[in-house]
């Protein structure tokens, strides 16, 4: 990132945040300069707001099929690369999101199996779906469209089913923890994950609430015990 973009985004980031809170994004960027380290919220939803079920723009809501997704590879701005989604399609996730036209607004993917989460796997209950990945294209942000894609492929995976979503945010992520955890989200907290990956040797805590919902990260040669969620 660009030294003007860097201070373009710690202004609006003061702005929006506040001081301190900026300063904690920074120094928790600036510490995985070095060492992967991170601090993680894991929340879950099982309620539908129908409040937020439907943006301001005329924007396409939808699962992204195949050919879709191949032809968003082709736009870096996308964030999307030929072998993740040939991966993610092969291991049975689906991504939904919204388009302007042609044009990708937002995406958001969505599994049942254990994921991969930068070199550790995430565990959870099948009962649920597990949200990664999520995504805005910069123009169409600070629009809640992150919020309204999950509301509403929770929708849809309720009618399936399933009991709701699970989802990972890093603490000092707070534009997506603001977009998601507000309380008309209707999230729930339900424990903390703490990484820290230094050369060889990875650490991993999962907080007793964490563990209590059977939702954890877990380095992937260790055997996970079947995890089931309460509610």
């Amino acid at each position: 990132m660009k030294l003007t973009a860097i201070g373009a985004k710690i202004r609006r980031d003061i702005q929006n945040f506040g001081v301190a809170k900026t300063a904690y994004e920074v120094l928790m960027e600036g510490i995985n300069l070095c060492v992967d380290f991170r601090i993680t919220k894991v929340m879950k939803v099982e309620a539908v707001n129908p409040d937020y079920l439907e943006s301001k723009e005329p924007l396409q809501w939808q699962f992204l099929n195949k050919s879709q997704l191949f032809e968003l590879v082709r736009n870096p701005e996308n964030k999307l690369s030929e072998r993740f989604v040939e991966t993610a399609l092969e291991k049975g996730d689906e991504c939904y999101g919204a388009l302007d036209g042609d044009a990708l607004a937002c995406y958001g993917w969505y599994s049942n199996n254990p994921t991969d989460d930068n070199g550790l796997t995430v565990h959870f209950s099948p009962d649920y779906m597990y949200m990664y990945a999520g995504f805005t294209v910069p123009k169409y942000r600070g629009k809640r469209l992150i919020t309204i894609a999950m509301h509403r492929a929770l929708r849809d995976y309720l009618s399936r089913g399933f009991k709701g979503l699970i989802y990972y945010i890093n603490l000092h992520n707070f534009s997506c923890l603001q977009t998601l955890t507000r309380r008309h989200a209707k999230s729930r907290d339900i424990g903390r994950v703490v990484v820290l990956k230094l050369g060889s040797h990875v650490s991993v805590h999962n907080s007793r609430g964490c563990r209590e919902h059977g939702v954890f990260l877990a380095k992937p040669t260790a055997v996970a015990a079947e995890p089931v969620l309460t509610t």
